[in-house]
């Protein structure tokens, strides 16, 4: 027999062969069991009017997960209803009364047909708990935190309006007396502030046009005080070299806002003898007097305090300790000693 006649020989019995072989692979494929996972979204249907405000603190499930089995065909069905979101939840809360309630999400959703097989659902259930509706008017409370910056003080505080309505839980509202603004941090406020705080109302369930923010005004300006600084050097001025001032330092007490005299005691605050040196008259073997002037560029010999700080008008100078100073004169220069005269070579005899 040809290899030709081996193929062409009872070629239609072998195609019904065929044709069954592939008809049994197809219903033995349809026949094993195919899973997938699939989300269902939920729409709930809330209580109408405002008889009922739900008491859930956190957001209700939504969507759903399910795990469904069943055959290649039916599953490949379910997930393409599932991407057109044709299978969904539908919690019907409409007759709803105060308590807790529980929704089974168990019953497969519409859309799931009966030659699918739901395995698990995730979550299982939702609890809800409704309760009645109250309204109460209270007052409003500023919270602050922190301290202000050293230097500043606090002159006003309010709060517009000075009380709310609010319309929510009964259980929540029955006992409430008053609600207070989120805190203001005072820490690094060196200025008035205006603006709007949120009111703190996250343990209460309130309906959705409650007020939920104030407008606060806070009130902040810069202290006033008087500081000492001691134990200032006093610098000598220009021409002063080799001069010698007693006491070497002495107390300033100055009066102003506390940041410049904060900024004063780290840098810019001076004490200077000044003035022409050439004017002193120093008795003999005495030393001169010179005394402390609030005045500056008159020539005369003073000691002075001088503010480097754009600020310096703000400051008062209260006094100063001592008064008066001595002033010491450098030394004379010394004479140089005269030069020795060779002795003369003694005359031979």
């Amino acid at each position: 027999m040809s290899a030709r006649s081996l193929i062409t020989d009872n070629l239609a019995y072998k195609a019904i062969a065929l044709g069954l072989a592939l008809g049994a692979w197809f219903l033995a494929q349809d026949e094993q069991i195919f899973h997938a996972t699939i989300e269902a979204p939920v729409d709930y249907l809330q209580p109408e009017g405002e008889g009922l405000i739900l008491m859930n603190d956190g957001p209700l499930p939504n969507p759903v997960t399910l795990r469904v089995s069943g055959s290649r065909t039916a599953v490949n069905r379910l997930v393409e209803k599932a991407r057109e979101v044709e299978i969904r939840y539908v919690v019907d809360l409409r007759d709803a009364e105060p308590g807790r309630a529980v929704h089974s999400f168990l019953r497969p959703p519409g859309g799931v047909t009966d030659d699918v097989a739901v395995d698990t659902v995730s979550p299982a259930e939702v609890d809800l708990v409704y309760d009645n509706v109250a309204t109460v008017t209270v007052p409003v409370l500023l919270r602050t935190r922190g301290k202000l910056p050293p230097g500043f003080v606090e002159t006003s505080r309010s709060v517009t309006p000075k009380e709310v309505t609010l319309t929510g839980s009964t259980t929540d509202l029955k006992h409430l007396e008053f609600v207070q603004t989120v805190p203001l941090r005072l820490d690094d406020l060196e200025a008035a502030f205006a603006g709007s705080v949120s009111l703190d109302l996250a343990a209460l369930h309130l309906t959705p046009g409650s007020p939920r923010a104030a407008q606060v005004e806070f009130g902040v300006e810069e202290a006033s005080a008087e500081h000492e600084f001691a134990g200032i050097q006093v610098a000598l001025g220009e021409g002063w070299v080799g001069y010698d001032v007693a006491p070497a330092s002495c107390v300033v007490r100055l009066a102003g806002p506390v940041p410049v005299l904060d900024e004063l005691r780290n840098r810019g605050l001076t004490v200077r003898l000044d003035g022409d040196p050439t004017t002193l008259v120093f008795p003999e073997g005495a030393d001169a007097r010179v005394a402390y002037s609030p005045n500056a560029g008159d020539g005369w010999p003073a000691v002075r305090v001088v503010m480097d700080h754009p600020r310096k008008d703000e400051i008062e100078l209260r006094s100063v300790e001592p008064l008066t100073f001595t002033v010491r004169p450098p030394p004379p220069p010394t004479e140089p000693a005269p030069d020795e005269v060779p002795e003369a070579p003694e005359a031979p005899e």
